[in-house]
């Protein structure tokens, strides 16, 4: 099967090359003295891969410990030092913070008070998480400062949490000694917040600031708050009558809200939908498979519960709204990875790439360990160690930051060498997004064949 035209492609690995290490590479020490941090920043080989480090911490307890330990070992001895590269080599053994498990990692690591000398890096990390843990977690009185003020930017960025008197108390007393830059960015991003106790801590700072130039800021966003920028065009509310949202479902000059205008159908009356839907006529992929889902299925339980009938959802699923396709059926409960192969920005690595993909294969690649590694000539090498076998993969990022093909070929020639079902699909995207969708292979081709699931551009040629 051809790699780079097969939805579910298959790669051709080395197995056991007999330059490289193997897996004992993963098991090297950290650093414990300053000295070995500098060499440990630069990649030094005596060493366990910093990113693989940080990648696997938040979910592996042994490594997780290394890490710990190793931070509130250097911290104090950078700290003293007062050496700024030694900060950027400190950076090295700190987490992701943009990794949801890690936040959570994090979360829970402050919550059990277990890792005493840490706590900066954690809370860090933390700062970046959503929803009410992390709500409680930066409640409480013992937040470092340059913690709250990144907590400040993911309020500002997502909005939606709250609002604690600790966190406001801390700002109010650390705002007049902060620099004037920093300072009046802080106040720009409280004035943002729709929380109300924003406002008042505003009006708050205004009587007690001796700054002028931060006063007529609080002046100015008091009078006038600025604004976020908003999409418009395919945000604006929906119709409220069916007979509108008839119109908008078969008008094909806005393919997003028609899938928006016909999926609101399809919550509120799947048949009327389901008749509806064998008169669309589209090139999206998105509407397709919601028609494909409308016309191959009396009601939505009756599509999740085909899906767990052919072991495309790990559990019995009771459908939340907004999941009107097998796609997002299977996305919600873990069986679809979607990322972006084009994206400079937040660059996500292969290997994490891949742990991701084995753990929506789960537990059919348990064990399994993955490690990237940058080439002297820039070329992107990704190795899988399954018990006492080393694969070797050279990747192909010549037209995009992650070689897709590779990475899924990999993937599905150790479910094949494991004699597992399961493979890896790669499906349609858009915008740069590619989505893995995973499960037993007959189920999965089933699913394409009966236009539930598109797959991605030019494999039907």
């Amino acid at each position: 099967m051809s790699l780079t035209t097969a939805p579910i492609p298959y790669a051709e690995p080395a197995i056991d090359p007999p330059a490289h290490p193997g897996r004992e590479v993963l098991a090297r020490p950290l650093p414990t003295t300053l000295s070995e941090l500098t060499r440990y920043a630069a990649a030094d080989p005596a060493f366990s891969p910093p990113h693989w480090i940080r990648l696997r911490a938040p979910r592996d307890p042994a490594v997780a410990a290394r890490l710990l330990d190793a931070y509130a070992t250097l911290a104090p001895l950078v700290a003293a030092a007062a050496d700024p590269a030694l900060d950027e080599a400190l950076a090295e053994l700190t987490l992701r913070a943009s990794d949801p498990d890690a936040q959570r990692f994090a979360a829970a690591t402050l919550e059990a008070r277990t890792a005493p000398g840490a706590e900066p890096m954690l809370y860090a990390t933390a700062a970046h998480g959503l929803g009410p843990r992390f709500d409680a977690l930066f409640a409480r009185e013992d937040v470092p400062l340059a913690a709250r003020l990144l907590r400040l930017t993911a309020m500002r960025d997502h909005g939606g949490m709250a609002w604690s008197d600790a966190f406001s108390a801390a700002l109010f007393d650390a705002l007049p000694t902060l620099p004037g830059v920093q300072a009046a960015w802080v106040i720009r991003f409280i004035a943002e917040l729709a929380d109300p106790r924003a406002r008042r801590f505003l009006e708050r700072a205004l009587a007690t600031l001796e700054h002028e130039s931060l006063r007529a800021d609080i002046v100015r966003f008091l009078a006038s708050p600025p604004r976020r920028e908003h999409d418009d065009d395919d945000d604006a509310p929906l119709p409220t009558t069916m007979d509108a949202l008839e119109l908008g479902a078969i008008d094909p000059r806005k393919p997003a809200r028609q899938v928006a205008c016909l999926a609101r159908i399809a919550e509120l009356d799947w048949p009327r939908a389901r008749r509806l839907a064998s008169s669309i006529s589209t090139e999206s992929w998105r509407l397709d498979e919601l028609v494909g889902a409308l016309l191959n299925h009396g009601s939505l339980q009756v599509m999740a519960d085909d899906l767990l009938a052919r072991d495309l959802l790990p559990r019995p699923t009771q459908p939340a709204p907004g999941l009107l396709s097998a796609r997002e059926l299977m996305r919600a409960a873990g069986r679809v990875v979607r990322f972006d192969i084009t994206a400079i920005e937040g660059v996500i690595d292969h290997d994490a790439l891949a742990y991701r993909l084995a753990d929506a294969a789960a537990p059919a690649l348990t064990g399994v360990d993955f490690l990237e590694e940058y080439l002297p000539d820039g070329a992107i090498r990704l190795h899988a160690f399954d018990g006492p076998t080393h694969y070797q993969l050279d990747l192909d990022t010549r037209r995009w930051v992650i070689d897709p093909y590779g990475l899924v070929g990999l993937l599905n020639t150790l479910l094949r060498a494991r004699s597992r079902p399961e493979r890896c699909l790669l499906a349609a995207e858009d915008k740069g997004l590619c989505d893995v969708v995973v499960g037993p292979e007959p189920a999965l081709r089933q699913l394409v064949d009966a236009g539930l699931l598109w797959i991605r551009a030019g494999f039907k040629t």
